[in-house]
């Protein structure tokens, strides 16, 4: 861990299994962020047991970190095994000291200078912004057919039997102010891949304010959902959303 003086206007989270490709440059991309917005700030990588070399990498960068600037607390955590990205995702939210909480994919599909966008909606009165691949403003590469299509029949199933109004509940670039970020974190039980739709539920359940946001997108190929098997598992996890949550309101926000 690196330290600093000040508590942090912003934090970012970073969960990651199996990134030794990925993270070192997304990490890079992240400091260089903060140290030009001269702020306190925070980055908390979160690994989810990974196999490789992504937790020992992390770790290294901390020098990196501290040779650069004294104004970025850098925290690394590591689950015991791997748990699932909305697990790594809730544990980084818990921990974090932000005002504002970032989430970002370690892959930075959606460049790190974007969390302007979001956060000029917090300055707006919203406790939530998250970014959406899926509106008219977003620009986005070229997806794969089968990716379309996947995100299509998960979208629509979200609509029936989760939470309606959002055009992309999957994007992994989401900002929260530092009290709903506790909010949702301590009350969200999925681990996989539908934690984002989780969050968005509990979301609006507590009354807080959300706003879905247009990003710039850059796909990465190398994606980790599983087509044969992944969206069976998610579409139960939908079902199971509903049944965990059904008696939340608003007066179980303290």
């Amino acid at each position: 861990m690196t330290g600093m003086s000040d508590a942090p206007c912003m934090s970012v989270v970073i969960p990651a299994y199996n990134e030794e490709r990925r993270l070192p440059r997304g990490l890079h991309s992240v400091l260089d962020y903060l140290v030009s917005r001269d702020l306190a700030s925070e980055i908390i990588v979160v690994d989810d047991g990974s196999t490789d070399r992504t937790f020992s990498l992390a770790r290294e960068f901390g020098e990196t970190v501290a040779k650069r600037t004294d104004k970025v607390l850098y925290r690394v955590v590591s689950n015991a095994a791997n748990v699932g990205k909305g697990f790594s995702v809730a544990r980084g939210l818990e921990l974090a000291l932000g005002e504002r909480v970032l989430f970002t994919d370690a892959d930075l599909s959606a460049p790190i200078g974007q969390a302007d966008k979001l956060a000029s909606w917090l300055d707006r009165g919203y406790d939530v912004a998250i970014g959406s691949r899926r509106l008219p403003d977003s620009e986005v590469d070229p997806q794969p057919f089968y990716r379309r299509l996947m995100g299509l029949l998960f979208g629509l199933l979200t609509s029936l039997i989760v939470i309606r109004g959002y055009r992309d509940t999957q994007c992994g670039f989401k900002m929260y102010k530092g009290k709903a970020a506790k909010a949702i974190a301590s009350r969200q039980v999925m681990s996989g891949f539908v934690f984002d739709v989780e969050q968005l539920f509990l979301a609006r359940r507590l009354g807080l304010k959300v706003v879905e946001v247009p990003v710039s997108w850059a796909d990465d190929r190398e994606t980790k959902v599983r087509v044969l098997r992944d969206p069976l598992k998610m579409g139960i996890g939908l079902f199971k959303i509903r049944i965990v949550h059904w008696g939340l309101g608003k007066e179980d926000l303290q």
